[in-house]
């Protein structure tokens, strides 16, 4: 079964229970374009996902195990790995989600065609010209500056990444698939910043106290697929517990015996804002 088999019979379910798009991301924790994607063969949705749209749905037992089987089915055709490829394309997704654009209307927007944008997005052919400037120009005021103040994506084109919060890491696994392909999946938002010197960034924030800090505050993690070299290696640590820790070489942290680990991130930059913010549920 192709994708847009799939997202058909999807669309079809949604429309004929009379539930909301809205509801349907509010209940996912996602953004209506992000659905959008499930129901136009964009992208394909985690198992958990697809189960919670049939609980919102209230989708008969059969139906829902017809749907199972048909996710799967699409996902062994399409040989899925979500979002893959050069970093332009995961910031045109992100754009699109973070704004609500169709690929049609992002077109308009930047004048750039919507078969280019596709090939862009989808990671094919990919020799990205002046759309480069002109993404930036079209969503100034969401991107930075180079130092000669031009909108601009960096020279590695890794420009922006995804956020997501600490919490959303209990559902991550990378044996399925690497975490910048996760972080699109379950974005909550994208921040605009030049990432030069990383591989695949992440933002991850948190409640001090998920990691024991004693201070009332919230935590940007910046985390990658590697660490630069001349940096010393600190890890976010998730255990079988459930629990996550910070971890650094040759640090009074070393040594921590919480336990069996299930994996590890690599961290690149900790920022602490002092302030007592309660975070979203």
């Amino acid at each position: 079964m192709q994708k847009t088999d799939f997202a058909s019979r999807l669309r079809k379910l949604i429309k004929k229970s009379g539930v909301k798009q809205a509801q349907i991301a509010q209940a996912l924790g996602l953004s209506s374009a992000a659905v959008s994607y499930f129901i136009n063969g964009k992208t394909l949705p985690k198992t958990g996902q697809l189960d919670e749209i049939m609980r919102v749905i209230s989708a008969p037992a059969e139906t829902i195990a017809q749907m199972q089987q048909a996710l799967s089915d699409a996902r062994k055709t399409a040989k899925e790995k979500n979002v893959t490829g050069n970093n332009l394309n995961h910031h045109i997704f992100s754009i699109r989600t973070y704004h609500g654009l169709s690929l049609s209307q992002l077109a308009v927007r930047t004048g750039i065609s919507q078969k280019r944008l596709t090939e862009l997005e989808g990671g094919q052919n990919f020799s990205a010209g002046n759309e480069n400037d002109r993404i930036y120009k079209t969503f100034g005021n969401h991107t930075g500056k180079s130092k000669k103040g031009t909108l601009r994506l960096a020279e590695n084109n890794n420009f922006g990444a995804p956020v997501l919060w600490l919490k959303d890491l209990c559902k991550y696994n990378p044996a399925e698939e690497p975490l910048l392909a996760f972080a699109h999946s379950n974005l909550r938002d994208f921040v605009a910043r030049s990432f030069e010197d990383l591989d695949e960034p992440v933002l991850l924030l948190a409640d001090c106290r998920e990691l024991n800090f004693p201070h009332a505050g919230v935590l940007q993690i910046i985390v990658a697929r590697r660490h630069p070299d001349k940096l010393i290696p600190m890890e976010l640590r998730r255990y079988a517990d459930g629990k996550f820790r910070l971890w650094q070489k040759n640090s009074a942290i070393e040594n921590n015996n919480d336990g069996d680990v299930v994996f590890t991130i690599p961290v690149v930059e900790i920022i602490m804002q002092p302030v007592n913010v309660e975070m979203q549920n």
